[in-house]
């Protein structure tokens, strides 16, 4: 009984079948340029969330 309710699982969850999301050619950067990358975004962030308050006139 075990391998009957263990086989209808199987389908659904095996995790031996490749990702079909899988990003094929992805660069990994190194950890200093993902902190530069990091930084200018939350800048870039902080900018236009000052804008917008500027804007709402707060």
């Amino acid at each position: 009984m075990y391998f009957v309710r263990t086989a209808i699982y199987w389908v659904i969850y095996n995790l031996d079948r490749k990702n079909p999301n899988n990003q094929q050619g992805f660069e990994y950067l190194p950890p200093k340029q993902l902190v530069v990358d990091i930084l200018e975004k939350d800048r870039q962030v902080a900018e236009i969330m000052a804008d917008i308050k500027a804007f709402l006139g707060s």
